[in-house]
């Protein structure tokens, strides 16, 4: 008899602890809600960290890679006429990140890779319908501007003054001379929208399907840019906030007479 006994209380206690409460499943959900939307930013804090320190080793090597290639060619960047080089100024490029095939070919002799012409932040641009632009088999498209003369070759001025031509070029500082930038980008949103638009940028590239393939700045704080890490001309790499109120300079435009074009930031 007792044995029975306390076999029901057993049972009875099982019943009574044996599940949460509707109201203690609320409060639990509730406590992972808020611990995930306070840890949820720093985690994607410490991602967009990660990445701008593989951009940074990015631009280092590429670079190192300019600058092997210059040391073979009296101290000059790509694409200048007077280095006797393959190329001219008047290559096909029209896009800061546009590279003529001559170039990548040199590069990739002097330890460049395909890789490290990308920004990790803008992982989607790395692809084979970017790299082997159908509208231009002169050139491959990268994701990293730079300031020698194959990429500023249809960039009139002012926007031209800001080519580089060699590594010893007069009047300029090594430690304060950008030649390859992160892209921080932006194209004219319309009179309906206003403004500059930085993460839906359209060229001349598109998918398979025929829609345009969409561009933006690599760096973004929510819609805005960031900012971007620039290679001097000492190989120095150096992050660079970006001013959305007062930017530093309107690196290039492929349309600089007017019109609505895409733009190249510092």
């Amino acid at each position: 008899m007792k044995s029975g006994v306390f076999k029901n209380k057993a049972k009875k206690e099982i019943q009574c602890h044996g599940a949460f409460t509707l109201i203690e499943l609320l409060v639990v959900i509730a406590i992972i809600a808020i611990l995930a939307a306070l840890l949820l930013p720093a985690l994607t804090s410490a991602k967009e960290r990660a990445k701008r320190i593989s951009c940074a080793s990015n631009l280092r090597q590429y670079g190192m890679a300019l600058r092997i290639y210059a040391n073979d060619f009296n101290d000059k960047l790509p694409g200048v006429v007077t280095s006797g080089l393959p190329g001219s100024p008047n290559t096909p490029a029209v896009w800061p990140w546009d590279v003529p095939n001559n170039t990548v070919t040199n590069l990739t002799q002097n330890g460049s890779q395909r890789n490290i012409m990308y920004d990790p932040s803008f992982s989607d641009q790395d692809n084979n319908l970017i790299w082997n632009f159908a509208g231009n088999p002169l050139i491959h498209v990268t994701g990293y501007a730079a300031a020698y003369p194959d990429t500023f070759a249809q960039i009139s001025a002012p926007y031209s003054t800001n080519m580089i031509t060699s590594f010893l070029q007069p009047g300029r500082i090594p430690t304060d001379t950008p030649v390859l930038s992160c892209a921080i980008i932006s194209q004219k949103a319309g009179a309906n929208l206003g403004g500059d638009v930085w993460n839906h940028i359209t060229g001349g590239a598109q998918n398979p399907d025929g829609t345009p393939f969409i561009h933006k700045t690599a760096h973004l704080n929510g819609l805005l840019p960031a900012g971007g890490n620039l290679t001097y001309l000492d190989n120095h790499v150096a992050w660079q906030k970006f001013n959305y109120n007062n930017p530093t300079i309107v690196r290039a435009t492929p349309n600089p007479n007017g019109g609505a074009g895409v733009y190249f930031w510092w």
